[in-house]
């Protein structure tokens, strides 16, 4: 796993543009692997449950609600 050992990463970093000074603040989680295990079953029975539900969400919807997840959770999962 590129030699990333489980837990939280964080890291901020600058940019400067036209006078302007903006912060970024980054984070994310590697998971071990009981945790990791949990997440992909969570994302499996996620996908599936969209998935299943007929004429609830558009094939758009779906995406954007799976990839809000995902973003929202910020797992390595690799």
């Amino acid at each position: 796993m590129f030699g990333l050992k489980p837990g939280n990463y964080n890291w901020t970093y600058i940019i400067e543009s036209n006078g302007n000074r903006m912060k970024f603040k980054n984070t994310f989680s590697v998971p071990n692997l009981l945790e990791r295990q949990a997440k992909l079953k969570e994302i499996s029975d996620l996908k599936e449950n969209i998935n299943n539900c007929k004429g609830c969400f558009s094939e758009e919807a779906k995406k954007i609600l799976f990839n809000d997840f995902l973003k929202k959770t910020m797992y390595y999962l690799n």
